[in-house]
């Protein structure tokens, strides 16, 4: 029976869609190893789309990606970053170059408006937005990736790969 609750729960958490698979998709996720999930911590931000924001990077970044842990994936490199850098995770999104999605699309109120109300008409919204708060570790303390269709950008050669979901490459 707890084996069977650890995988709901895994589901739960990682169910990027119905398409994806438990043990398919990450077959070097062991589904024994997953104990108590721990929400990370609190970090108070007085953007009133905050939350939009982190949910639109999300989506917009791998909303076309149905491996699990893909969505998850993007926002443990934004709460990593955000730790690191000592910054919110709306301001880390809103960076310039760091999140190609947002490249010209946060310039100004009404862009950075248009470009959520947009992201929301994405079918993934509501399962990007069940993702804030948890604390998963699918990209094994990435900060960084990159889509697997582009060159390796300039960093990548001094950055450890920790793992590949999908079409995009984690590091640290």
């Amino acid at each position: 029976l707890v084996q069977l609750m650890k995988k709901y729960l895994l589901y739960l958490l990682t169910a990027s869609t119905a398409f994806a698979t438990i043990d398919g998709d990450r077959p070097d996720l062991n589904v024994d190893e997953i104990d108590v999930i721990k929400p990370h911590r609190l970090v108070y931000d007085p953007c009133p789309y905050a939350h939009d924001i982190i949910v639109a990077t999300i989506i917009m970044e791998a909303g076309g990606e149905y491996h699990v842990g893909a969505l998850e994936g993007v926002y443990e490199v934004i709460m990593n970053r955000a730790q690191k850098r000592k910054m919110t995770p709306a301001q880390v999104c809103l960076q310039k170059w760091q999140f190609s999605c947002w490249n010209g699309k946060a310039d100004g109120m009404k862009a950075l408006e248009d470009t959520i109300a947009q992201a929301k008409k994405h079918p993934r919204w509501a399962i990007a937005q069940n993702i804030l708060g948890t604390n998963t570790n699918y990209t094994k303390g990435a900060d960084h990736y990159y889509a697997d269709y582009i060159d390796a950008p300039y960093w990548a050669a001094s950055m450890t790969q920790t793992v590949k979901i999908g079409k995009h490459i984690f590091f640290k």
